[in-house]
């Protein structure tokens, strides 16, 4: 393979991911997820400022933004929770 036909696939190479990355949605929020979620109920009740048990309470009701199980472990999206709040501080439905 002469230099001339390596230096072509090369420009192809980063001409590709160039594209690839182009074709990425803009990230809004560069922060990686594991610091967005708490996980377990202790976290979560600590997060609202509330005892665990009401915070268990709430969450077996629906009445907890921003939490979901997996498995048997309950976790929050902090950024999720922060939305839905604001939201409902807004007089919106959430």
């Amino acid at each position: 393979m002469t230099n001339q036909n390596m230096d072509a696939r090369g420009d192809e190479r980063q001409s590709s991911r160039a594209k690839i990355e182009s074709d990425k949605p803009p990230a809004a929020d560069q922060t990686p997820i594991a610091d967005d979620l708490l996980q377990g109920m202790p976290a979560i009740a600590a997060f609202y400022g509330m005892p665990v048990r009401k915070a268990y309470h709430l969450a077996a009701h629906g009445n907890l933004p921003g939490t979901f199980k997996i498995g048997k472990i309950i976790y929050l999206s902090k950024s999720a929770a922060r939305e839905i709040i604001a939201q409902k501080a807004r007089g919106g439905a959430a």
